[in-house]
């Protein structure tokens, strides 16, 4: 069970994490002798942080539906099913095609309620939960920066506050998943993981999105 969540880390966060990509450009390449590693960059170009613009309903709700049934969503949750699969984990839901889609279908009800939930308070509350990099010299400061991603939201002012849309999103699905989930994954224990691991998983991903452009650029250059 613990194996299942650690793997869910660092792809948990993929769903939550803010996939708006406009306004955003890399370094064209002077030379392409690797056009394997253009390749790459140009698949991990839309995970950037976001530069800011202001946040408007309609780019709001795009983002919802995105971040609930976007391409990297769809994928992730792919992958995760198969390891899943593969631990026969919960063991309650057996092998098979029906195993599968039964992991799959788990795996996307959660994402829903996820994003629905932080996108309704995040509307109530005037909460923008997208990630902007830090703009720090510091390395130490970056860091600290994007570990603190899923705890924080820019509101209409400009200034970061707590994000209660978020936090809720993940507290919310954490109690909600146990609806369907069997007998071997709840818990009072199994849902502080998965609340626990999940906002990890944000701070981990969230980090790995704000030195993103360091790693993209230097490899153009």
């Amino acid at each position: 069970m613990k194996a299942v969540w650690c793997l869910g880390l660092g792809l948990c966060a993929i769903a939550n994490a803010q996939q708006d990509s406009a306004d955003r450009s890399i370094v064209a390449p002077s030379t392409q002798p690797f056009r394997s590693t253009n390749f790459v960059a140009r698949m991990l170009h839309p995970l950037e942080p976001t530069k800011y613009t202001p946040l408007t309903p309609k780019q709001r709700f795009h983002d919802y539906i995105y971040q609930t049934v976007g391409p990297y969503t769809i994928f992730r949750e792919l992958v995760l099913s198969g390891f899943n699969q593969g631990m026969n984990s919960p063991h309650e839901w057996g092998q098979g095609a029906s195993g599968f889609a039964t992991r799959f279908a788990s795996n996307m009800g959660g994402v829903v309620v996820h994003t629905t939930i932080t996108y309704g308070l995040a509307t109530a509350f005037h909460e923008d939960n997208r990630y902007f990099a830090s703009h720090q010299s510091s390395k130490k400061r970056r860091v600290l920066h994007a570990a603190l991603g899923p705890f924080e939201a820019r509101h209409d002012d400009g200034h970061f506050g707590f994000s209660y849309s978020n936090v809720a999103g993940v507290v919310g699905t954490g109690f909600i998943s146990r609806l369907w989930a069997p007998p071997s994954w709840q818990g009072a224990g199994n849902i502080s993981r998965a609340i626990g691991y999940t906002f990890l998983g944000e701070a981990a991903f969230d980090i790995f999105r704000e030195f993103l452009p360091d790693l993209l650029h230097h490899r153009q250059d």
